[in-house]
C-alpha cells in the first residue's frame, strides 16, 4: 500500500536566519498523524451551529481547546469551505471591562501588525470586540496543537524524533521569537501550547495576550507577574513590590 507523506526532506545545508523564508518540512519514517490522533478537550461541548464575527457566520464543528478566559473552536468558513479556528474571549469580571479589552486589542493590534513581518505567527482573518457583552472573537488559521504533536512524530523504530525533524521543529520556533524581538514584542509565555502545527508542518506561534513591547535598549522591565511557571527563568519567578517580576527578551529564550 502506498502511503502519502506531508513532509519533504529536510535541506542539510539550512540554516535558522530571522531572515529566512518558511522552511520546506523533512520527509517522516512514517505517516503525519491527522488530528483524529490528538486528544479534543471533552469538558462542556457544544453543539454550536454558527458563530457570527462581523456578520459573517462560522459553523462551530468542537472545542478544542480552554483556558481561564477563553475558548477556542474548531470551524470552518462556508463562503470558502476553509478550516478555522476561533478564539472566544470572555470578562468574568465586570471590574476589569477596561483592562480586558485593552488586552484584547492589544493582541490584535500586534497579531495585526505581524502578519507581514512574521511568517511564523498565526494567521488572523477576522476579528471583532462586543463592549456589550465584552466578548472578544479572532478567526485564525487552523491548525494541530504542538503540545500534542511533538509526541506523534516519533519514528516507529528509534521511539524518538529524528535529528532532521528536531532541527526543522527547532528552527521555526528559534525564527519566530526571534522575529517577535526584532519588532520590538516580547512574548513572554513561550510553551509548547502556544505553538501549532499547520497540515504542512509549519509551525506557528500563537496567543499574544500576555506579550509586551521594549526597547532595544532595554534588557528587563518590571511588569505585573504573569505566564506559565514551568517556562520562566529564576529571576522572574523572583517577585518585587508583591505582584511585580523583571521580565525581557531573555525570557523568552529560558523559555525555549
Amino acid at each position: 500500500m502506498r502511503v502519502a507523506y506531508a513532509f519533504r526532506p529536510f535541506p542539510a545545508n539550512y540554516k535558522p536566519s530571522c531572515d529566512a523564508t518558511l522552511p520546506a518540512a523533512p520527509t517522516p519514517y512514517y505517516p503525519l498523524r491527522t488530528s483524529s490522533s490528538i486528544p479534543a478537550i471533552q469538558t462542556q461541548q457544544r453543539q454550536l451551529t454558527s458563530l457570527y464575527v462581523n456578520g459573517v457566520p462560522y459553523i462551530v464543528i468542537r472545542l478544542i481547546g480552554e483556558g481561564l478566559h477563553s475558548r477556542v473552536y474548531a470551524a470552518y468558513d462556508p463562503r470558502t469551505n476553509q478550516s478555522v479556528a476561533i478564539k472566544v474571549v470572555k470578562n468574568v469580571d465586570p471590574a476589569d471591562s477596561h483592562e480586558h479589552s485593552k488586552m484584547f486589542f492589544k493582541e490584535i493590534r500586534y497579531l495585526t501588525k505581524l502578519q507581514t513581518r512574521n511568517p511564523y505567527v498565526i494567521r488572523v482573518y477576522n476579528h471583532e470586540y462586543d463592549s456589550k457583552t465584552q466578548t472578544g472573537k479572532i478567526v485564525m488559521e487552523s491548525g494541530h496543537d504542538f503540545r500534542f504533536m511533538l509526541p506523534l512524530q516519533a519514528s516507529p523504530k528509534e521511539k524518538q524524533m529524528t535529528i532532521a525533524h528536531a532541527k526543522f521543529y527547532w528552527s521555526q520556533m528559534v525564527d519566530a521569537v526571534a522575529k517577535l524581538h526584532r519588532n520590538g514584542i516580547v512574548h513572554s509565555d513561550i510553551k509548547p501550547e502556544n505553538f501549532i502545527m499547520t497540515p504542512e508542518g509549519q509551525i506557528r506561534v500563537i496567543d499574544l495576550g500576555l506579550s509586551f513591547r521594549m526597547s532595544h535598549t532595554q534588557s528587563s522591565i518590571l511588569r505585573p507577574f504573569a505566564g506559565t511557571p514551568e517556562y520562566m527563568p529564576p529571576e522572574v519567578c523572583q517577585i518585587e513590590n508583591g505582584h511585580y517580576s523583571r521580565q525581557g527578551r531573555a525570557s523568552d529564550i529560558w523559555a525555549l
